[in-house]
């Protein structure tokens, strides 16, 4: 399920909205249906088609097409509660109308490419309303009846369903909680063991930035872990990350998901804000635990500066949550539930995921990880 709400979720985020993601359903072969699973997806705030359609690909599904009476009331049964509803308009379906036809019935079309071989519109629908470009259906009139709407409509519709031929929200752990068995060590000699069910990364004098790689390289995944960390110890979370001979002679690189819980205060550029907009006060810490920073490439690529709230979500000696979702050019991470970064980029598509111990003055300081699990979204790229 969480892989599922991902993916919906991120692209809730990026257009400012909120959804509320119900479990799939399947509809089950042994009560006539075809095995497929079903999701209703609320967005209060309104959704248009393209973005529903987005969504739903994202998620590794589609909207759903609706080829017979017994599977549109499946479905409808599904949307049945107000939350998915904004009045009259209910959530969006499939069912688009390729841009020339002849109004108001011809060339629809399912987005599954499943054949037309159902309707269910609401008498007088289709109606190209007032010469509207209405190209795409919804449900309609708080019933399982189907209504015709502009493609670019977005306030007022409530939501939509996902159809997924197969489903699947297995997680996989990295770490088996006793050894360090699918993980190598690159760049420098910092100690990593293992201890009452963690991951332990302990500091080193005279030696540089360490990480623990996974053997595995991955591209499209959600990925969570727990940790705790000293203070003093500056540390991240590589993921889509290389070490190639051709690039500064095997050097570890790519994207990082900050660490960093020093109690130090920052007065340096970029400013930190406050919800408000004000500078925050210069004795207060930098707090950029959950931003993404590009290892030994780039540099900072999203920093917390405008996220009062990521900032304030790290706790200090004791547990923290990371929640990493990569899928195409979208990186986000949450820290404690709190979002944190949004990044776009499309530099690097796959590597492995790497967990660090930065390099320190101070030798002993530790920085422990466990319940290190993934949901990978497509195939494991390579070995």
């Amino acid at each position: 399920m969480d892989l599922i709400k991902f993916c919906l979720s991120m692209v809730a985020a990026a257009l400012l909205m909120s959804v509320v993601v119900a479990n799939p359903v399947e509809w089950k072969t042994s009560d006539g249906g075809n095995g497929h699973y079903y999701m209703a997806v609320a967005v209060p705030s309104g959704i248009s088609w393209v973005e529903a359609n987005r969504a739903s690909s994202l998620a590794g599904g589609y909207l759903v097409s609706l080829t017979s009476k017994e599977e549109n009331d499946f479905v409808y049964d599904l949307i049945r509660d107000d939350i998915y509803w904004n009045g009259d308009l209910g959530p969006c379906i499939g069912l688009y109308q390729i841009p020339g036809s002849l109004e108001p019935h011809r060339g629809w079309r399912w987005i599954s490419e499943e054949p037309l071989i159902y309707t269910n519109w609401q008498p007088g629908q289709p109606n190209q309303l007032q010469n509207a470009e209405e190209n795409f259906a919804h449900y309609y009139v708080h019933s399982a009846l189907w209504n015709d709407n502009r493609l670019d409509r977005r306030n007022g519709l409530g939501g939509y369903v996902v159809e997924f031929n197969q489903y699947s929200d297995s997680w996989t752990y990295l770490f088996d909680g006793q050894t360090l068995d699918g993980w190598v060590q690159r760049g420098g000699d910092a100690l990593y063991y293992v201890d009452n069910g963690a991951i332990i990364g302990e500091t080193s004098l005279d030696t540089p930035n360490s990480y623990l790689c996974t053997d595995v390289n991955y591209a499209n995944f959600i990925l969570e872990l727990d940790f705790i960390v000293d203070n003093e110890l500056n540390s991240g979370i590589q993921i889509r990350s290389e070490s190639r001979p051709d690039y500064k002679n095997g050097k570890v690189h790519g994207y990082q998901v900050e660490i960093g819980p020093s109690l130090a205060p920052y007065s340096g550029d970029p400013k930190n804000l406050l919800a408000n907009g004000m500078v925050a006060p210069p004795n207060a810490p930098r707090s950029w635990s959950g931003g993404i920073y590009d290892e030994a490439r780039r540099g900072w690529l999203y920093d917390l500066t405008r996220n009062e709230a990521a900032r304030n979500a790290f706790i200090h000696g004791d547990w923290n949550h990371y929640r990493i979702e990569a899928i195409g050019d979208s990186i986000r991470t949450w820290i404690n539930g709190v979002p944190a970064a949004d990044l776009v980029d499309d530099m690097t598509s796959s590597g492995f995921i790497g967990v660090q111990v930065h390099s320190s003055q101070i030798a002993g300081l530790t920085i422990a990880w466990k319940n290190i699990k993934i949901q990978v979204l497509d195939s494991i790229q390579s070995r």
